[in-house]
């Protein structure tokens, strides 16, 4: 009876998501458990390239996805994609204040402008795949993987910027 309630509820999910859109089911970012967060920010410390540290939410996703009762299916690419673009907007936040600390006053405040024409950016992109894909329902997972994938790219372009390497 409980299997059949969680699959109800899994189902109700998937469909509130497509019903409402990808904009409204965004808005609420899953809570990612202390251990999974822990474990990833240490493989992003430890990381020595960023290849490597484009890999370390791989265990999110999948300690994510074993603990959902359908496995694999839309409705855990939905809430394992959400949980790990809300994991790296969690890091990008963390690394923004070192991006703004040693900026004048004038750069911090292109800085701000560029994030927040990002943030739009990314939106509006996602919204994109998500519209395209509008016949199936790969349009949940794809938006997440657009979500992630951003996220991730700007978590590791604002890090990068925050302790730029030397130009030669």
């Amino acid at each position: 009876m409980m299997l059949v309630k969680s699959v109800r509820f899994g189902v109700l999910c998937a469909l509130l998501f497509l019903a409402v859109g990808a904009s409204d089911a965004k808005a609420q970012q899953p809570v990612v458990p202390k251990a999974e967060m822990t474990a990833f920010r240490a493989c992003l410390t430890a990381a020595q390239s960023r290849e490597e540290g484009q890999a370390c939410d791989t265990p999110l996703y999948e300690a994510c996805n074993e603990k959902m009762d359908a496995p694999d299916s839309t409705v855990a690419m939905i809430a394992c994609t959400a949980m790990q673009t809300n994991a790296w907007d969690i890091m990008l936040n963390e690394v923004w204040p070192q991006a703004l600390a040693d900026l004048t006053p004038t750069a911090q405040t292109m800085l701000r402008a560029a994030q927040r024409i990002w943030i739009t950016l990314r939106k509006a992109d996602c919204d994109a795949v998500y519209q395209v894909n509008i016949g199936g329902t790969i349009r949940g997972p794809a938006y997440g993987a657009c979500m992630v994938q951003m996220t991730k790219d700007r978590y590791f372009w604002i890090k990068d910027f925050a302790s730029p390497t030397p130009s030669l």
